[in-house]
């Protein structure tokens, strides 16, 4: 089974990717794109700029 967990912070958004089988659970890939994602917040919410950059970064990672 292929595991992978999204990290999504105010500077980064991270991905690990992990392997597991028998009981035994493996790191296969760690990416990280510096987003500043805090930039993009106007009165309390993320503006569509930074929804669209944390939407591609994501795709981004599914690719990969």
């Amino acid at each position: 089974m292929i595991i992978s967990v999204v990290d999504i912070g105010s500077n980064t958004i991270k991905m690990k990717t992990f392997s597991y089988k028998n009981g035994i659970l493996s790191e296969k890939l760690s990416l990280v794109k510096n987003a500043k994602l805090i930039s993009y917040i106007d009165n309390g919410v993320l503006n569509e700029n930074g929804i669209s950059l944390l939407c591609d970064t994501v795709n981004q990672f599914k690719l990969e």
